[in-house]
């Protein structure tokens, strides 16, 4: 019984690490926790979402957290690291450069409700 139990749990970790997002994109399972983030606090007015970027020679993803009090975009890589950032209330900070050359891909995901 252990056994299985252990066999199913990894069977699950295996399949939640290939999650598909709410739109025919997919992004990296390890950007699943800025989607948890998103979905654990209240809706709205302004939806979050990710999008896929071709950016410097490499695929990236831009995440924009909704209508927050911050209002920033990251941008990560493929291995989430948080490369660069944009925009938001107040100071306004761009670190990405040339971010305007940056190629829309698809958007990857946005939130449903």
């Amino acid at each position: 019984m252990k056994k299985l139990i252990i066999s199913l749990s990894i069977l699950l970790f295996i399949t939640a690490c290939n999650k598909k997002s709410e739109i025919d994109g997919e992004y990296p399972s390890c950007m699943q926790f800025e989607v948890n983030n998103v979905l654990n606090r209240n809706t709205t007015t302004i939806k979050a979402f990710i999008k896929k970027y071709r950016y410097q020679g490499k695929i990236v993803y831009a995440f924009y957290e909704g209508n927050i009090v911050e209002g920033q975009t990251r941008i990560y890589d493929e291995n989430c690291l948080n490369i660069c950032e944009f925009n938001g209330v107040g100071t306004q900070i761009n670190t990405c450069e040339n971010w305007d050359s940056a190629e829309f891909i698809e958007t990857v995901w946005e939130d449903p409700r």
